[in-house]
């Protein structure tokens, strides 16, 4: 698995960003068997030049070939109207990967979730997305007393909270279950699921 990053030559606003990522994804999935990714929208802090400027991190199951994709990453910026500041200027960072490896997975995974949940930055785009695979990844999650009590609050009702849209439909349901022995056995049936999912 690969974290790659994807900056710009020059400004670019947040709507012509994401024309362009989609773009290269679009091409990436022609080109590598499988492909799967989920990616997340980031203001520019660091570079005064391009400061607010949007960029994005990808994390994909897929290896690489670093002067191929960034000699893409450029062309379609510059066949798309986005020029260098000055003609000489060549960012070796534009398409920036580091390999996922166990010593550095958690604090990008951690990074990732944390862009996809609690951004405050504001965009006029997605702030992320990801490929169809990774969306069906069913997940489960532990919490405490208190979360269970905002859900009594929203009227629960015998453990199970639905969302619904302006039209009646049900877009969530959420349903409330103790974790102990006998519920264990449930929690690996969904990790069952997602193995099959992504194999």
């Amino acid at each position: 698995m690969s974290f790659v990053t994807l900056t710009f030559l020059n400004k670019v606003d947040d709507v012509q960003a994401v024309k362009m990522l989609k773009k290269f994804l679009d091409n990436a999935k022609k080109r590598l068997d499988d492909f799967q990714y989920i990616w997340v929208a980031e203001r520019q802090t660091k570079n005064d030049e391009f400061k607010g400027n949007v960029h994005f991190h990808i994390i994909t199951n897929k290896y690489w070939k670093i002067d191929k994709w960034w000699d893409y990453w450029i062309d379609l910026q510059l066949k798309n109207g986005i020029k260098p500041r000055d003609k000489n200027f060549k960012p070796s960072s534009a398409f920036d990967v580091k390999r996922l490896n166990s010593k550095n997975i958690k604090a990008i995974g951690t990074y990732v979730t944390k862009y996809v949940t609690k951004n405050k930055a504001t965009f006029r785009c997605q702030v992320w997305n990801c490929s169809k695979a990774v969306s069906l990844i069913n997940t489960d999650f532990y919490t405490s007393h208190e979360f269970l009590e905002n859900f009594e609050r929203l009227n629960a009702i015998r453990g199970v909270f639905k969302v619904k849209d302006k039209l009646g439909e049900t877009l969530i349901t959420v349903k409330n279950m103790d974790l102990n022995r006998q519920t264990l056995h449930l929690y690996r049936r969904l990790d069952e699921r997602n193995k099959a999912i992504i194999e």
